[in-house]
């Protein structure tokens, strides 16, 4: 049984859940665990399900984050490379936007697969890392390869990818070294 909060009490004992054969069904606990992540919040599902074979479930989290932090990537690019066909004299051309994409895909993939995700001050460090590195790309283009829209775009992005690690941000990280 857990409280949350004094509205809602949770119980179950999903030891009763067998399979045919005997021993306990891992995958109705992580059905039960991840219908509590959904609904409470990972701290509920995390104080409920602990030790309690959830190893493949965050994977699948992850996979769904993945794939929206893959998207949003997409998207943002699309209007980059959409602003180099609409202008006679685009600033910036396709190599450089594929240069901004090599420098996003690098910071999502060390993010995501580094040990040292979980150290917040070590994901910061990332984002600063980032976000200088875009500033020089931004400058070389004299401050157009990123404009308002990617702008947003790109820290969004940023939160997903820090959500992805096991963070929140809860304001504008990368303002405090952003040049763009």
């Amino acid at each position: 049984m857990i409280r949350n909060n004094p509205e809602i009490t949770i119980t179950f004992d999903y030891t009763q859940h067998r399979y045919p054969g005997g021993g306990t069904n891992s995958h109705t606990r992580r059905l039960i665990c991840y219908f509590l992540r959904l609904s409470f919040g990972f701290a509920v599902a995390h104080q409920l399900c602990t030790n309690h074979d959830l190893a493949n479930f965050p994977k699948e989290n992850h996979r769904q984050m993945k794939s929206e932090i893959l998207e949003k990537k997409a998207y943002l690019l699309h209007w980059m490379y959409d602003f180099i066909e609409d202008d006679d004299e685009p600033a910036y051309l396709a190599s450089d936007v594929l240069e901004c994409d090599k420098i996003l895909t690098d910071f999502i993939n060390t993010l995501s697969e580094s040990a040292s995700k979980s150290d917040y001050l070590w994901v910061i460090s990332q984002v600063e890392s980032l976000v200088k590195t875009l500033n020089v790309v931004n400058a070389k283009h004299l401050n157009q390869l990123i404009e308002t829209d990617q702008r947003e775009d790109i820290c969004a992005l940023i939160d997903l990818v820090i959500q992805n690690a096991g963070h929140s941000a809860e304001q504008d990280i990368t303002q405090q070294w952003r040049e763009w």
